[in-house]
């Protein structure tokens, strides 16, 4: 439980942060004009948008289902989606490092190691930042920007150098040695075990699924963005709402600041309003972004999370 004392005393302070970070966003807005905005949603595209989420969410733990299968732990697809709703309630933490919590549902209800399946928390984040520049990616051949165009060349960088460290052993142990100076990660890595199954999630066949799913249930996950636009009567094409909106989120992603907070919101804004959106009606619509997407998966996590710790995963 002691891992669980440290996330919580984290969560709070994380939590103050956004609190007064979404506080002092719409106190900077005309809040006459949010809510006008948000009263004039229609029903009907919230319950499409928040289906939307859903699926996405549906289709990331049976990417996650492949990976525990892969390394041997086979669970029914109602308690995998629990455990992975679970490890949501952490997701905005810096980098999503706070998903690793699903280790310790694992151990304490299969009797699992931490270390053996630390490594697919931390695979799924590389995933995830993989498909979204992907997607990136290609949508600049048909608009080009030079704040998407940046933040893919910087993206890019990145997920190169991981894979390079990942694939060669003794960069990742150099590398792991100088995460053990990190107190939170110590007692984890590194370790036999946790090369092994980061061996195996890395593997050509796996990682090449994996990231297929990732694009598959990130295109789902930029639709819902995209009624969300249609919910504030604007419509500016798949390909390029797709763009603002991962662009966005990919500077958050690097930042490792937590969900991205400050950073994606002002990187948001700052798209919009050079696409001719006012600052109310921008403001309004990442507002409600924020709240239909990782908010949205953080309240299911939490509320999975009190029936995980009471071990009722069935």
């Amino acid at each position: 439980m002691k891992l669980i004392s440290s996330l919580k005393n984290r969560f709070l302070i994380i939590l103050l942060i956004v609190v007064a970070f979404y506080v002092i966003f719409t106190i900077s807005s005309d809040i006459s004009k949010i809510s006008e905005y948000f009263l004039q949603i229609k029903v009907e595209l919230l319950v499409i948008i928040l289906i939307l989420e859903l699926v996405s969410l549906l289709i990331r733990s049976y990417r996650q289902k492949i990976f525990l299968n892969h390394l041997g732990l086979k669970l029914s697809f109602v308690s995998n989606f629990k455990i992975y709703l679970g490890s949501m309630s952490l997701i905005f933490t810096p980098g999503g490092s706070g998903t690793i919590i699903k280790s310790h549902f694992l151990k304490e209800n299969f009797g699992s190691s931490y270390s053996k399946f630390m490594p697919i928390a931390l695979i799924e984040r590389y995933h995830d930042l993989l498909a979204v520049n992907t997607i990136l990616f290609l949508s600049l051949i048909f608009y080009y920007n030079l704040a998407s165009a940046f933040i893919v060349g910087v993206s890019s960088t990145l997920l190169i150098v991981i894979f390079l460290i990942i694939k060669n052993k003794t960069l990742l142990v150099k590398t792991q040695k100088k995460l053990t100076n990190v107190k939170f990660l110590n007692k984890f890595i590194p370790n036999s075990e946790f090369n092994e199954s980061l061996e195996l999630l890395s593997k050509s066949k796996i990682f090449s699924l994996g990231w297929l799913i990732g694009i598959f249930s990130w295109i789902i996950d930029a639709t819902a963005v995209y009624f969300a636009f249609l919910a504030f009567n604007l419509d500016f094409e798949f390909l390029h709402t797709f763009q603002i909106y991962f662009t966005s989120l990919s500077y958050g992603a690097i930042s490792l600041l937590p969900g991205g907070i400050g950073l994606t919101e002002s990187s948001f804004l700052g798209l919009l309003t050079s696409n001719g959106l006012d600052f109310s009606i921008s403001s309004s619509l990442i507002l409600f972004v924020r709240l239909t997407t990782i908010w949205f998966a953080t309240i299911l996590g939490f509320i999975v999370m009190r029936f995980i710790l009471r071990k009722n995963l069935q």
